[in-house]
């Protein structure tokens, strides 16, 4: 047996030596078993968070948004946020992510996966966001006398003139990332029906008015979101009023439960900010 785990492990340095480990941030050649070299690897320590969920302790447990540090001191379990409590919030049962926007590091990271652009990038961003998914799921409690059936991810789509511009869906290779991380099971169930106007506004009643009517169930996909939970999966959430639309479209198909999946919850100043670096990404 000592003789075998030796070849494996020779055979593992043989492929180092032909295929040297990258970063996953910039692609710049980094040490054996590391994610990312020493420029970059204070971006993925914003991915190190512990993998439990961070709902319901220090984030509002429909929106994600930060609570006051008064609730959190309190520590009073799956607190909503004043938005939430005042207007309902989206039409979500929970937001999960990964942090906030206004962590350098993981602006950073989705700056550089999405306007960079570095696609592969999905590939740590998904894994994150499968670990706090799972830590969720574990909580969450299965139906009386069934087995709780497994759950789909759902990415929220770009319309195919926003994909064709930018070269990928971030949606997509985010939910696909989730999948190979070893969550859920990929269903690729919307499609945006038209484009919507630039987001603009800041202000949400201007957000819902230009994304309303833009989704749609693709064709033979509601037979298969019936009955099972459903994970939304998108980059950034401001406003959230993207998200929430998908969801009233997916919420015709009959599923158990519908969540929402975000790398980063952003508020409309942070937002702003990270629009402007962009800008010197391209």
């Amino acid at each position: 047996m000592a003789g075998v785990r030796l070849g494996v492990r020779g055979a593992d340095d043989w492929l180092d030596l032909l295929f040297p480990p990258t970063c996953e941030v910039c692609g710049a050649l980094c040490g054996v078993g590391r994610q990312a070299c020493d420029d970059c690897d204070w971006m993925t320590r914003s991915l190190a968070a512990p993998a439990c969920s961070e709902v319901g302790r220090s984030r509002c447990m429909r929106c994600a948004s930060s609570l006051p540090n008064l609730i959190v001191e309190l520590g009073l379990e799956g607190a909503l946020c004043a938005a939430c409590r005042r207007n309902g919030g989206p039409r979500v049962g929970v937001t999960v992510c990964v942090g906030g926007y206004g962590d350098p590091g993981l602006r950073e990271l989705l700056l550089r996966y999405k306007h960079a652009p570095r696609p592969g990038l999905a590939r740590p961003l998904g894994r994150a966001l499968a670990a706090r998914l799972a830590g969720f799921e574990a909580e969450r409690p299965a139906g009386a006398g069934r087995a709780r059936p497994g759950p789909l991810i759902v990415p929220v789509p770009l319309h195919f003139s926003r994909r064709f511009e930018r070269g990928f869906d971030q949606a997509v290779g985010l939910a696909r990332a989730i999948v190979e991380a070893g969550f859920g099971e990929l269903a690729l169930a919307l499609r945006r029906s038209r484009a919507a106007p630039p987001q603009g506004s800041p202000f949400a009643r201007a957000r819902h008015r230009n994304v309303h009517g833009v989704f749609a169930v693709r064709r033979g996909a509601a037979r298969q979101l019936a009955g099972r939970p459903l994970w939304l999966v998108d980059d950034v959430g401001t406003t959230l009023s993207t998200v929430s639309e998908a969801a009233r479209c997916l919420r015709g198909a009959g599923p158990e439960f519908i969540g929402l999946a975000l790398v980063a919850r952003a508020s409309p100043l942070n937002q702003k900010l990270g629009t402007a670096r962009s800008v010197s990404l391209r």
